[in-house]
């Protein structure tokens, strides 16, 4: 008994190799048939779904469902129809009777990778519509409309055809990209021609449309204005329209400090500034204006200590405000004279009306709070002192230098700032 049973274990294992090598044997043919399949269906020309698609005819077309890679029994017919732009072009696919797939329009690109909704995609070949999606495991057929293809060959046909849509698209964007460097480059040389000043006879220029802002002194913007040159010929240039003269063409100076196209800090000297525009490439001709600064802008300042999500927060910065009385030198109106020290360091200089408000923040930052510490205390406001000239009559200022908040109820909130005010006589 037990050399029967032994024989029957050595026989049982010779069929399991033999099994096993056919199924290997099997499996290599398998994948090198796939191979070839895929390196022929590799090197094929594509042509665009979107043309594939105009050849189309609406109608009723069989349906089948797919499922891990095997049809189902087809359900019914349903109606295949597509919706065109006003070129012919078909812009869209409707499948399941009124499931619309669409086409993404970019410029400049004709070739059609697919039709898609919510990430499902649809193929076409002459007589089918392919629904598939694309995963991490690639190809998944879904669904077919029309007629029924063996689904290994529509995943192949599908993966080349995907391989070989990505050059066209890429090289119809390079293309389009190329014509339109091609045409911006023609046009600007065109303008250049006809609006630039280099190498044309300048007679003279002039600034234009100067308007002031409504709100305009120290660290607001600068009044807006266009620049108009009148050639000897007669012809007139301007930078009124977009696209005609260049700004560029000009050199503009200031006689004051300018930040970043706003007047920069600092007293401005007779209480006027003097723009000069000068042609680059004419540089004798020049243009000048005369600009009264009225200083009717509030003023604010923010120097408040930070606020942590898992620290204390920070103080707020001890700041002193230097005021002086002064008369406009244009107007004779009152102005005030402002010099903002952070310690001994002067962070600021600027002129406002009388009437106008200065608005100051030295608050105390919040403090936070972080799991296994509990909460962060708050930062202490910093402490204001206004040295007035004795000149002074009066001033507008608008402080707050609270404590921070604590980051919980079991730490402690920042102490407020003092605020105080001093007469002194002042030198600047």
């Amino acid at each position: 008994m037990k050399r029967v049973t032994t024989l029957l274990i050595l026989l049982s294992l010779a069929f399991q190799t033999d099994a096993q090598l056919v199924g290997a044997l099997l499996k290599g043919a398998i994948d090198k048939k796939d191979k070839a399949a895929k390196e022929e269906l590799a090197g094929q020309e594509w042509e665009s779904i979107g043309e594939i698609a105009k050849r189309w005819e609406e109608g009723e077309y069989m349906h089948w469902s797919v499922s891990e890679g095997r049809y189902l029994s087809p359900t019914k017919k349903m109606t295949v129809s597509f919706d065109k732009d006003d070129k012919g072009e078909i812009t869209g696919v409707n499948l399941y009777n009124d499931s619309k797939y669409t086409t993404s329009s970019s410029e400049g690109i004709t070739f059609v990778t697919s039709y898609g909704k919510s990430g499902d995609k649809v193929y076409l070949t002459e007589g089918t519509a392919v629904v598939y999606s694309v995963g991490s495991n690639g190809i998944r057929i879904i669904a077919l409309f029309g007629e029924k293809i063996k689904v290994s060959v529509l995943q192949r046909e599908i993966e080349a055809y995907r391989a070989y849509a990505a050059t066209q698209t890429t090289a119809q964007d390079e293309a389009h990209k190329a014509e339109l460097a091609a045409k911006r480059k023609a046009e600007e040389e065109a303008r250049q021609a006809k609006y630039g000043l280099e190498g044309k006879s300048v007679a003279k220029v002039e600034i234009i449309n100067f308007k002031i802002p409504e709100k305009f002194g120290n660290h607001t913007a600068l009044p807006s204005y266009d620049l108009k040159t009148t050639l000897k010929n007669g012809e007139i240039i301007s930078t009124e329209k977009s696209g005609e003269g260049y700004s560029s063409d000009y050199e503009i100076t200031y006689n004051t400090k300018i930040d970043f196209g706003k007047l920069g800090k600092g007293f401005i000297e007779g209480d006027k500034y003097t723009m000069t525009v000068k042609c680059k490439s004419n540089p004798s001709i020049t243009a000048t204006k005369d600009v009264v600064v009225p200083y009717n802008q509030n003023m604010s300042h923010a120097w408040n200590g930070t606020s942590w999500s898992r620290s204390a927060g920070e103080s707020g910065y001890n700041i002193t405000l230097q005021i002086k009385q002064a008369k406009h030198a244009v107007t004779g109106e009152d102005i005030l004279m402002v010099r903002l020290l952070k310690g001994s360091e002067v962070m600021d200089e600027y002129k406002i009306g009388i009437d106008q408000t200065i608005y100051l923040r030295c608050n105390g930052g919040k403090g936070g709070y972080e799991d296994g510490k509990g909460g962060f205390n708050g930062g202490n406001g910093g402490n204001i002192t206004v040295l007035k000239d004795p000149n002074v009559k009066y001033y507008n200022l608008d402080y707050s230098n609270n404590g921070g908040q604590a980051g919980s109820l079991g730490a402690s909130s920042g102490r407020d700032g003092v605020f105080k005010e001093e007469v002194r006589a002042l030198k600047f």
